[in-house]
């Protein structure tokens, strides 16, 4: 399409020097609009953790989320109508092929309407995953520049929230802080895999980056998280591969990561020991009894599932089953990924999703980048034991996509 472009202002600019200066202004407008366009994107993107409105916090996410989709649909048409055919990435097909099943297992399930549009508090219906793969394409045709603009604008929003959890711990604002994203797990897996483009800043001063992810570190043991602070051990494991393999010495190199291993480990026993005693768990919200329930109802609905987000429908029944209401208590998820996705799309959507998981991973592993690989590892230990939202799922996609 540029090549076109190209010939037709050079034969319109031969005609006279009034076409010429049309076609300089238009190739001035053409270049101007994709550049605005991509900084747009970048905006966007980098934006989505900040979106709240009133106390809610998921919801307009999601709706900034779905106004950037509304955009992005629109330039894809207009890319499918004018080059008649658009090219896929491998991981891209396999998300848009995940979307469809989860659209028929939408369609015949318990609400369809909820499930295409996204009802209950997370809206992650069918439209906020084909929105999720237009968010995936796209980011692929980014040019390198680009990329790296995200990638401060990500490292320095993960920066920033970390300042803003560490103000409410330290203004007792709340019993744990919140953040921008409303829960305390969320807000410590979101600065955990962010902690990834922190020390990918690479302009910025090697001891600056390590103090700036002193910083994060502290605010994801400001909000109590087991899970936040084990994902943090991976990434900032992953993070060292290169530091560690610069040291030449064998011996050195043993004692870096013997030392390492025990005192990280030690740490974090210590820390998680005292979460348990503080934090008791109910014997109605522990992990092991949504996924007992969550298995019990896919056996019911092994082909299909239920449609997306319908689990506060499945597990309210599941509930009343064992003899209990859940009052004040609103059940959306099994707090694992892989049984979210089945319950939504059944066994078919779960092969296909796990597919995609995959070839991302395969993606990885092909180019030999080991830190990316640990950091998508570390997604996944997140997403096995707590919901996602929509800054979680974009991490995934971002981790995908950028270099």
């Amino acid at each position: 399409m540029a090549d076109r472009l190209e010939n037709t202002f050079t034969h319109l600019s031969y005609r006279s020097p009034i076409a010429a200066s049309i076609v300089c202004l238009t190739k001035s407008a053409c270049v101007y609009w994709i550049y605005m366009e991509m900084v747009v994107f970048v905006i966007w993107i980098a934006l989505t953790p900040w979106i709240l409105l009133y106390g809610a916090y998921e919801g307009p996410k999601v709706f900034w989320f779905w106004m950037g989709g509304f955009f992005l649909t629109i330039r894809w048409l207009f890319t499918l109508v004018k080059s008649k055919k658009v090219f896929l990435s491998t991981p891209g097909s396999w998300l848009l092929a995940w979307v469809a099943v989860l659209s028929v297992a939408s369609a015949i399930g318990i609400h369809p309407l909820d499930s295409f549009v996204g009802g209950g508090y997370r809206h992650q219906g069918v439209l906020f995953f084909f929105t999720l793969f237009l968010v995936a394409e796209t980011l692929r045709l980014l040019t390198v520049k680009y990329k790296r603009l995200l990638v401060y604008m990500i490292g320095a929003g993960v920066v920033l929230e970390s300042m803003v959890v560490i103000f409410q711990k330290l203004l007792a604002l709340y019993e744990r802080p919140l953040g921008s994203l409303g829960e305390p797990n969320a807000v410590s897996g979101f600065l955990a895999i962010g902690l990834f483009w922190v020390f990918r800043m690479t302009h910025i001063p090697g001891r600056l980056r390590g103090v700036l992810g002193m910083v994060v570190l502290a605010a994801i043991v400001a909000t109590e998280s087991r899970t936040g602070l084990a994902v943090a051990v991976i990434v900032c494991a992953a993070a060292g591969i290169r530091q560690l393999l610069s040291v030449k010495q064998k011996v050195a190199k043993w004692f870096v990561v013997i030392s390492g291993l025990l005192i990280t480990g030690i740490a974090c026993g210590i820390f998680m020991a005292w979460i348990v005693v503080k934090r008791p768990v109910s014997n109605y919200e522990s992990r092991p009894l949504f996924w007992k329930l969550g298995m019990r109802a896919l056996a019911a609905r092994p082909i299909l599932g239920y449609g997306a987000e319908s689990e506060e429908a499945v597990y309210d029944y599941e509930f009343k089953r064992m003899n209990v209401r859940l009052i004040d208590l609103a059940i959306d998820r099994s707090h694992n990924m892989f049984l979210d996705v089945a319950l939504w799309s059944g066994l078919i959507g779960l092969v296909v999703f796990t597919g995609w998981l995959v070839d991302i991973g395969r993606g990885f592993v092909k180019t030999g980048d080991s830190r990316r690989m640990m950091v998508f590892l570390a997604w996944m230990v997140f997403a096995g034991f707590q919901p996602m939202g929509v800054v979680h799922w974009m991490q995934l996609v971002l981790l995908a996509s950028l270099i």
